[in-house]
């Protein structure tokens, strides 16, 4: 699900991304019947997870998950609460179904951001202003720096416009 390899991926409204923020995002309540815990299956809650957002954000911290290679970056709003802050997940590609419609948008978004940082399994705090647009999840803990309180993701990435790219 979290690829959109599932069989609700075309649910998602891509066209039409919301535009808001980490604040309003982290705000938002977890579904209920939601597990707390443990692997989900592969049953989206709308309407989050069904929607896409685009969050003007300061990406804090970053590095690659050894387990999936996804990136995980943690991120905050520009001009906002600066204690607030959520996770993003930059999915590897190489590793989605084909079947998955968000395969192209993932694999650009990756070679965007192997283009500005250098990502390893370290964490790295090269910090940048960017537009970021994902796909609503809602993740449970599991010692992730930067989780949300309400474990919010937007997971995939699927578009990443740096502020200081040459339109």
């Amino acid at each position: 699900m979290k690829t959109g390899a599932d069989p609700e991926a075309g649910d998602v409204r891509v066209n039409s991304p919301v535009q808001t923020t980490v604040d309003e995002l982290t705000r938002l309540e977890r579904p209920e019947g939601m597990p707390k815990r443990g692997p989900r299956a592969n049953d989206r809650f709308p309407p989050v997870e069904t929607t896409v957002y685009t969050v003007d954000a300061e990406i804090m911290r970053y590095k690659i998950e050894t387990d999936d290679q996804d990136y995980h970056v943690v991120i905050r709003d520009y001009n906002g609460n600066p204690r607030r802050t959520m996770v993003v997940e930059l999915a590897d590609p190489t590793v989605v179904s084909r079947r998955s419609p968000f395969r192209d948008s993932m694999a650009a978004v990756r070679a965007k951001f192997n283009e500005r940082f250098k990502v390893t399994t370290k964490w790295k705090k090269n910090r940048a202003r960017a537009l970021i647009t994902g796909v609503g999840f809602f993740d449970f803990r599991h010692g992730q720096i930067g989780l949300a309180p309400n474990g919010i993701e937007l997971h995939p990435v699927l578009d990443v416009k740096f502020y200081d790219e040459a339109p």
